[in-house]
């Protein structure tokens, strides 16, 4: 879809004269392009202002005006050589003297920012290279902030985000996680790496991304619309009796699901403030509730923590989406601030 299509559909729904089917394109145009939410916020603040006819010239100087609309809070942390190495110097010296001159004299000016999305907070960020992250609740992400200067852009990510990467062919932007790290040079994509989740996945929209699991020597290359995904869970015992832990690693194509009617992308949905879940066991879906809502939830009954679900939260409440899951497969819940029991 072309951008003067794109900003009239946008005008037509705004003054309610779009017909069923241009409301249709119009949301799969945002699920195949969830990074481009911004534009579409963008234009909506537009016409709230007055200027019911936008051409593509206002809106792209409003677009560029407003293109950074959040100031993350700098949380410095300055690099520090501990004094433990003067006390290895003795046995070491000759492998780290040259090591540590080298790194003091090039990065001694280094700050390491931390942007943090807490319980049920979602902030959109602008890295110091340009690079657009959304973060999701629960989510930590921390770079250089002279990462534009590095060799290579590179961040750690604990928890979700989905990155619009600035296209840089010289220096390369990564991104690391517990169990995976994720090279690109330009293109957008989501990462869920939460440290109590069983499953790290990595969603690729749009460009190409080269994936390794840390490690191992397993890289996969990323095409738009698929998704790797890492599970682990707890194998046999090894030959001293310690259960091993076993990993699962697979790659899928991405499809939007229907949903009431409507077609979602089930990984990106939450950009647009919609938690989406396909056919997945309570066990898990409590957790991104509980990150969701800021609460936390314990399941009693083992039954309960296997039934599947499949739908859609937006504005509702916790009580209100626990009351329409025990609907579906009964259960009972109490709450008590923010605590939940099921049973």
């Amino acid at each position: 879809m072309d951008q003067e299509k794109l900003y009239e559909l946008l005008a037509r729904r705004l003054s309610g004269e779009a017909t069923a089917q241009e409301l249709e394109d119009l949301n799969t145009y945002w699920q195949l392009h969830p990074e481009e939410m911004d534009l579409k916020q963008a234009f909506e603040d537009l016409w709230k202002v007055g200027s019911k006819e936008v051409t593509a010239t206002d809106f792209e100087r409003h677009r560029l005006k407003y293109k950074i609309d959040f100031e993350p809070e700098l949380i410095p942390i300055r690099p520090s050589y501990p004094w433990v190495w003067y006390a290895a110097a003795c046995i070491l010296i000759i492998s780290f003297a040259s090591a540590w001159y080298y790194s003091s004299r090039i990065y001694n000016t280094s700050v390491i920012v931390t942007v943090s999305a807490e319980m049920g907070v979602k902030k959109r960020i602008t890295l110091p290279d340009g690079t657009t992250v959304w973060l999701n609740s629960g989510t930590n992400l921390s770079f250089d902030e002279k990462m534009s200067d590095r060799p290579s852009r590179e961040v750690q990510l604990v928890g979700e985000a989905f990155f619009d990467v600035v296209k840089d062919k010289a220096h390369p932007f990564i991104i690391h996680t517990n169990k995976i790290s994720v090279k690109v040079l330009g293109t957008a994509f989501n990462v869920r790496a939460y440290a109590n989740d069983q499953r790290t996945e990595a969603t690729l929209i749009r460009g190409k991304i080269q994936l390794d699991v840390n490690g191992t020597s397993q890289r996969f290359i990323l095409r738009p619309n698929e998704k790797f995904a890492l599970a682990e869970h707890m194998g046999g015992q090894n030959k001293i009796g310690a259960r091993r832990v076993v990993q699962t690693l697979s790659l899928q194509k991405v499809k939007p699901v229907e949903i009431a009617q409507k077609l979602y992308t089930e990984e990106v949905a939450w950009i647009e403030n919609d938690l989406v879940f396909t056919n997945e066991p309570f066990a898990t879906l409590s957790l991104r509730l509980e990150r969701w809502f800021n609460v936390k939830i314990k399941i009693e009954n083992e039954k309960v923590k296997q039934y599947r679900y499949t739908g859609k939260l937006k504005n509702e409440s916790i009580e209100e989406a626990l009351k329409a899951m025990s609907s579906v497969r009964p259960f009972k819940f109490k709450k008590n601030g923010d605590d939940i029991i099921i049973y």
